[in-house]
């Protein structure tokens, strides 16, 4: 199964996430697409602002081989946008990961 992680939500689209925020850290492996310590997939026009995220996201060697993204706020921002937005957290990713993001 392909799957998108996040230390508030998975996957997002079409919606606005405002004022949030996340602090605990984010561990994925086995098949994850996208990991972020916020959301691991946004898109469909949806809007991020005012929201931060401190915890670390850290992947492992057996991500999805074909395309995996990682961040420190998203792992995938797809026809969306992100205004007074930080993350603060360390990004560690495997060898398998594709794009990986601060």
């Amino acid at each position: 199964a392909l799957t998108d992680f996040g230390g508030l939500v998975g996957q997002v689209g079409g919606s606005t996430i405002t004022k949030s925020y996340a602090t605990g850290n984010v561990e994925a492996q086995n098949d994850s697409v996208s990991v972020g310590g916020l959301a691991g997939h946004v898109e469909a026009l949806s809007l991020i602002t005012d929201s931060f995220t401190t915890g670390n996201v850290t992947v492992g060697n057996k991500l999805n081989w074909f395309d995996s993204r990682v961040g420190g706020l998203v792992g995938h921002l797809e026809y969306s946008k992100m205004e007074r937005v930080y993350a603060t957290g360390d990004v560690v990713a495997g060898a398998d990961t594709t794009r990986i993001g601060g």
